[in-house]
């Protein structure tokens, strides 16, 4: 499975959402602290580097990229437990 984070201006993150075959995997995306900017990580099968690439899209470095990656699994992990005393 390939992942990749890419941190783009707001308005850039609907072409990503439309696009054909990144439409298809797995996206979030997350308003960064800067005041005009999103994460957007996308996750699925091969090719996602790739089809940013041709779209003109920068990713962010790998160091990077794992950091932001972690933070949204994080964030994520702490909503869901929180959910869980309703079915308690």
């Amino acid at each position: 499975m390939e992942y990749a984070v890419a941190e783009v201006e707001k308005k850039d993150v609907e072409p990503i959402l439309r696009d054909d075959f990144l439409s298809r995997q797995s996206i979030t995306v997350k308003d960064a602290t800067e005041k005009s900017t999103s994460y957007v990580l996308i996750e699925g099968k091969e090719g996602i580097k790739a089809r940013l690439k041709e779209l003109g899209i920068k990713m962010l470095e790998e160091d990077k990229a794992v950091e932001v990656k972690e933070r949204i699994k994080k964030e994520e992990d702490e909503a869901a437990g929180g959910l869980g005393f309703i079915f308690e």
